[in-house]
């Protein structure tokens, strides 16, 4: 889906055995895509989610909901972020194998959205943490694209950013310092190219041509008519005949 209006495209699977290759730690996905591009503004990573050990580690006395806490979560419902990663300064509409993930960069924007239907909303999934776990990733700076994909009006003011990431559906856990290297099962369609045939190859043509008549009867003479054909670019025809007759016996000239 994403790669119909797709401006940009990553391969992240031939990235990421490059730097395996090397040596180099696996980069964190967010950081790896905006230090690849010099577009994506903002921090990568932002923590919006709070509990009452983060602000009272030991649990000893009462706590109290700091009132700064997810001052940047416009909706949490439908992850909606102010801050988080933008692209040309517009609000990125994360999706990850066409599922809806979440929105960032999104700013000090006053706006209002209508959810039409949950059903694309109740799939998000979660980024990729590290860059070996994506596949490819294609940006779309369509401001339309995200309307295939999820029925939600309010929107066109945002402008925002389609970024799609594919990514490696395994069911288990990579085991720390294993690596995983990825290989495409089927060749990539080729535009069609019409041979000509007219031009031989550089040797004679040997192919022979099975005909199979189980219905031919000779006449009272024994003898039967059979009419062949060949193309314009054969010099000589060699023809030979089999056959089995009705008490079983096998006749061949």
């Amino acid at each position: 889906m994403g790669r119909r209006t797709a401006v940009l495209y990553y391969d992240c699977d031939r990235e990421a055995d490059r730097i395996a290759d090397s040596g180099e730690e696996m980069p964190s996905f967010l950081y790896w895509l905006k230090d690849r591009n010099p577009l994506f503004e903002g921090e990568p990573y932002i923590n919006h989610s709070w509990t009452p050990d983060d602000d009272n580690p030991d649990n000893s006395g009462p706590y109290k909901r700091p009132d700064s806490v997810d001052v940047n979560v416009i909706n949490a419902k439908y992850r909606v972020y102010r801050d988080g990663l933008a692209y040309k300064g517009r609000p990125i509409m994360w999706f990850i194998g066409n599922h809806y993930c979440c929105m960032t960069g999104v700013g000090e924007r006053r706006f209002s959205f209508k959810v039409l239907h949950d059903f694309m909303f109740s799939q998000a999934v979660d980024i990729p943490d590290f860059l070996d776990e994506a596949k490819s990733v294609y940006i779309s700076e369509d401001m339309n694209m995200y309307k295939n994909l999820i029925m939600v009006g309010g929107l066109e003011n945002l402008r925002p950013v389609q970024v799609f990431v594919y990514v490696h559906h395994s069911f288990f856990k990579k085991a720390k310092g294993a690596r995983r290297t990825y290989f495409q099962g089927y060749n990539v369609p080729e535009t069609f190219k019409m041979e000509d045939y007219s031009v031989l190859p550089p040797m004679d043509d040997f192919r022979r041509t099975i005909f199979w008549t189980p219905s031919v009867k000779t006449d009272k003479n024994g003898r039967a008519t059979v009419e062949f054909y060949n193309n314009s670019t054969c010099r000589e025809m060699y023809i030979s005949a089999e056959c089995i007759t009705d008490d079983g016996c096998a006749l061949s000239n």
